[in-house]
């Protein structure tokens, strides 16, 4: 509750003094950090995450990041202007982990590549990577179809009116 009203050093207090973290309080914890503007923080603890797995997957005690926590984790990246950071947790997200790319991801990255690049400095390829994504979100969900604002602007800025 505390990390939902944005009070993250009392939820994180709280987090630390669990004594068994499952994927839920790890996972409030990864998306509540760059919501409350603390991205790095998000990846620390993710990085935290994975090293606990690593001491204790023996035990039978690994946590296994579910699609919520990655959209946490690409969040953090993308506030963060992580990009290669982020293509690597996308890729671990599904070849490591295999959960496939949902609505949340795919918004992430192109997020992500925006800030990396700008919107309007993108290089021909950023292009036909922003198509491939619209498209791949438009396959998600068909309700997008009459938000091309973004595509529109990204096309502007190239000079390629339509």
């Amino acid at each position: 509750m505390y990390v939902k009203c944005g009070d993250v050093v009392k939820a994180k207090d709280v987090f630390d003094k669990l004594k068994k973290k499952d994927v839920p309080c790890w996972t409030s914890m990864i998306v509540e950090y760059p919501i409350n503007g603390q991205a790095e923080e998000a990846l620390r603890l993710f990085a935290a995450l994975e090293e606990e797995n690593k001491s204790c997957s023996h035990k039978g005690c690994f946590v296994v990041p579910n699609h919520v926590t990655f959209i946490g984790v690409l969040m953090a990246c993308s506030h963060s202007g992580m990009l290669q950071e982020g293509k690597r947790y996308f890729r671990m997200m599904t070849e490591v982990f295999g959960i496939k790319p949902r609505l949340p991801h795919y918004g992430c990255m192109v997020d992500l590549f925006c800030r990396d690049v700008g919107c309007y400095k993108m290089h021909t390829w950023y292009l036909d990577l922003a198509s491939i994504a619209r498209n791949k979100l438009l396959e998600l969900d068909q309700s997008l179809a009459g938000d091309d604002a973004v595509m529109s602007n990204i096309y502007a800025a190239k000079g390629m009116w339509a």
